[in-house]
């Protein structure tokens, strides 16, 4: 966890986003890169404030204000970086190109670099991962179906399978012992495994979505999401004519699955939570394309974007917020039932006076009908300090709150502020 400095005086600066209007459309943050964003990850999906995004050029991303501000961090490296697990407030675990593996057990302060030593005399590219914050047992994959174990966090790696032709993109554990992996096999055909003790043995089933005439397809699966070890929902790349698919199984056993949806983008990212719903990728003709599902992957339709958005490489389903990242270094975001929207300098029906301040500041804001409003104040890790504020009716009009900085520790915090289906997020410094 970070330790935060002391300095001889206390002051607070906020700043911040604010939406008084509800709008459907993504946002994009500024990252102030350019580079391609492969993957995202938040340590709590309640708040989805504390969080991580990496791509290629070594490039690792942290917010704490739930992608308002976007931090750039020394990754020690220059490998793409694949895909990202937040296990807690202090480790995060990174996988890349050339077999690269980067760790932070301080939230992403610094890291180390290491490379997985398997047994074929090369590296190969690894594509995803999965660790248990509780044990630190874990398994990560890559190119040439390599599968490697760890019982340590991702300090060291133990080869369990190696060069064989096709690729393994996603990890998904149901206990230390039980996993599934998806990905393609040598033919180009979507391939899947999963064991029950710990990798020692695998089972391998190759199998096909099947659209609405009945057609099955050759593809490679690159997300999935598995509701338990026999049933799954998983997005597609058919790669002759770059469709997609989103297919879902209720049978293991089954190599012909049932395609929700035979798409003109191929898709290659997939998040279900909340019985909610996000699938991401592109159109080669026209651009970057969002799936939404709001009934837990069983019916989806097109995300509305304010125009061309580049490829989507992940996305994330927070309980209030979604997120998409891709090319260019985009990094979309949007409250789930009602977007969120972009700043606005001139919004004056919020107001945090003094500031700076000492000892406390006031909260001041107008309301245009009755709301119940809650003030809470979150550190970097996502938890809740305190809430000067739960859930208090307040009446139409002005309306000021007093928020005491007693008990706080000096560090970076965020205030979010909600009024029924509007949430206003606040980087909040204390420095004494």
């Amino acid at each position: 966890m970070k330790h935060f400095s002391l300095f001889s005086s206390l002051f607070i600066v906020l700043t911040c986003w604010l939406s008084t209007q509800a709008q459907s459309s993504w946002v994009p943050q500024t990252t102030n890169t350019e580079v391609m964003i492969n993957s995202i990850d938040f340590l709590d999906p309640e708040t989805a404030l504390f969080g991580f995004a990496v791509g290629e050029m070594g490039t690792i991303l942290r917010t704490i204000d739930g992608g308002l501000n976007w931090e750039t961090m020394n990754s020690g490296t220059t490998e793409t970086l694949y895909h990202v697990d937040v296990l807690d407030a202090d480790k995060i675990i990174v996988c890349g190109s050339n077999s690269t593996v980067v760790r932070s057990l301080d939230g992403g302060t610094t890291w180390s670099v290491s490379t997985i030593q398997g047994t074929m005399g090369y590296y190969v590219d690894m594509y995803g991962l999965a660790i248990n914050p509780a044990t630190g047992v874990g398994y990560i994959c890559g190119m040439e179906q390599n599968i490697h174990k760890t019982t340590d966090f991702g300090l060291t790696w133990t080869p369990i399978r190696e060069g064989y032709y096709g690729a393994l993109y996603n990890v998904q554990m149901f206990g230390d012992d039980t996993c599934a992996i998806v990905g393609k096999n040598s033919i180009f055909t979507s391939l899947i495994a999963r064991t029950f003790d710990g990798g020692v043995n695998w089972t391998w089933r190759d199998f096909y979505p099947v659209d609405g005439n009945g057609m099955s397809w050759e593809t490679s699966t690159r997300d999935a999401h598995f509701f338990n070890p026999d049933s799954a929902i998983t997005v597609q790349i058919e790669e002759l004519n770059a469709t997609g698919f989103i297919t879902c199984t209720l049978d293991w056993e089954n190599k012909f699955w049932l395609a929700n949806e035979h798409t003109d983008a191929y898709l290659e990212c997939l998040d279900l939570k909340y019985n909610y719903g996000l699938a991401g990728g592109a159109d080669i003709n026209s651009g970057g394309v969002i799936y939404e599902s709001p009934d837990n992957g069983v019916n989806w339709f097109i995300s509305e974007t304010s125009g061309k958005i580049p490829a989507i490489h992940d996305v994330y389903v927070g309980a209030n917020t979604l997120f998409a990242v891709g090319d260019g270094g985009v990094i979309l975001t949007r409250d789930k039932f009602v977007g969120v929207g972009s700043p606005d300098a001139e919004n004056t029906s919020v107001i945090l006076s003094p500031n700076p301040a000492s000892g406390n500041t006031v909260l001041r804001f107008t309301l245009m009908e009755p709301q119940k409003v809650t003030v809470s104040i979150i550190d970097e890790t996502g938890r809740i300090v305190c809430n000067p504020v739960c859930s208090r009716t307040f009446s139409e009009g002005d309306h000021q709150i007093s928020i005491p900085f007693d008990g706080i520790r000096p560090g970076t915090y965020c205030v979010l502020v909600t009024s029924g289906n509007d949430r206003i997020a606040k980087k909040l410094m204390v420095v004494r």
